[in-house]
């Protein structure tokens, strides 16, 4: 879910860190899982970093 948000697809465009985040805290306990929320919001940078390291590939 992280990743498909922050990625622009034909039919929207691509969420910013700090939308991400919100929906995030907003979710927890209701449509997300409120310990790998959580685990997300702590690590933020680190999973911003690796889904850098590999970037989508246009086709």
């Amino acid at each position: 879910m992280f990743d498909a948000l922050l990625s622009e697809r034909c039919y929207k465009r691509a969420w910013t860190i700090e939308e991400v985040g919100e929906l995030f805290k907003r979710e927890q306990g209701k449509h997300a899982d409120t310990a790998l929320s959580q685990l997300l919001l702590d690590n933020l940078d680190d999973f911003i970093e690796v889904r850098f390291m590999y970037p989508d590939n246009d086709i």
